[in-house]
C-alpha cells in the first residue's frame, strides 16, 4: 500500500493507517507495519502511546527480543499500572525520539570526492527540556520508571545537525522521518538498557549508595547528593517505585 503512513491521533485508542483522506484503525499490533513511516499528532502523551503498545506486549516481546535484552514487556505491567508522580524533574518538558548523532566535522569534510556524506542514523529515546541556564538540554531516562513518563508529551524530531568542529557553527541540517521499527526499537532499547525494572532499581540503589559514601567524605560546602544526581540527570529514587 504505497503512500500510506501509520498515525497516532490525540485521545485515540488505536494507531491508524492513513492513505490520502482515508483513515483505518489498526486493531492489532504494529508488527505488520514495521517498515512504514509513522507520525504522532501534537499533544499525544507517552501514556497514550504506550497504553496501545502494552495491549499487545506479548507480540512485541517476541519480535523485539534482542532490543528488549530478553526482558518481556510483561515485567513492566506492575510499574506501568502506577500513577505518575506529580513532581516534574527540573527542566524536562517532553520525551522525544530523535536522531542521536549530532556530527562535528570540518567544512571540507562535508563533501568527499563523490559529493556525498555518510551519516550513521541512530534513533534515540530521551527527555528534552530547558536547563537552569535557559538552554535546550537532553535528559537520560534509562533510570526513570515508565509510569513517571506517562504525563509527558511525546514528539518525533526528524532533523539532525552537523556542526563545524572548530567553532561549533552549524553547517547543515538534515531531515529524515521515522519508521515504526525505528521508533519502537529506540524505546525498547532504552527502557531495558539496565535490564528489568527490578534490575534497574537495584542498579540505581547501588549508584546512590556509592554517591552517599562519597558525599559523606565531602566538606560541608561540597555538593549534596541531590546536586550530584541533578548533574547526572538521574531522578532521586522514590520508595514506592522500589516496591518498599
Amino acid at each position: 500500500m504505497p503512500g500510506h503512513k501509520i498515525i497516532l491521533r490525540k485521545n485515540s485508542d488505536n494507531f491508524g493507517v492513513k492513505l490520502g483522506n482515508t483513515y483505518l484503525p489498526v486493531e492489532g499490533s504494529l508488527i505488520p507495519y514495521l517498515c512504514d513511516p509513522i507520525w504522532i499528532e501534537e499533544g499525544v502523551t507517552f501514556e497514550e502511546f504506550f497504553n496501545i503498545i502494552m495491549k499487545h506486549h506479548e507480540e512485541y516481546s517476541i519480535a523485539f527480543y534482542s532490543h528488549l535484552s530478553g526482558v518481556p514487556l510483561s515485567d513492566f505491567n506492575e510499574e506501568w499500572s502506577k500513577r505518575a508522580d506529580e513532581i516534574t524533574p527540573d527542566g524536562m518538558q517532553k520525551i522525544v525520539i530523535a536522531w542521536g548523532n549530532i556530527a562535528y566535522l570540518e567544512e571540507k569534510e562535508l563533501l568527499d570526492k563523490d559529493n556525498s556524506l555518510e551519516i550513521p542514523w541512530l534513533p534515540d529515546f530521551a527527555g528534552l527540556g530547558i536547563d537552569k541556564d535557559g538552554r535546550e538540554s537532553g535528559y537520560g531516562i534509562e533510570f526513570t520508571p515508565l509510569n513517571e513518563l506517562k504525563k509527558y508529551p511525546m514528539e518525533l524530531i526528524p532533523d539532525t545537525h552537523i556542526y563545524n568542529i572548530k567553532n561549533e557553527e552549524k553547517l547543515v541540517c538534515l531531515e529524515r522521518g521515522f519508521s515504526v521499527y525505528e521508533v519502537l526499537s529506540a524505546i525498547f532499547y532504552e527502557i531495558t538498557f539496565i535490564g528489568s525494572p527490578k534490575e534497574r532499581c537495584d542498579k540505581l540503589d547501588d549508584i546512590v549508595t556509592q554517591v552517599n559514601e562519597i558525599d559523606e567524605g565531602f566538606e560541608e560546602e561540597s555538593k549534596s547528593l541531590d546536586d550530584i544526581l541533578k548533574e547526572l540527570k538521574i531522578d532521586k529514587p522514590k520508595e514506592d517505585n522500589h516496591g518498599k
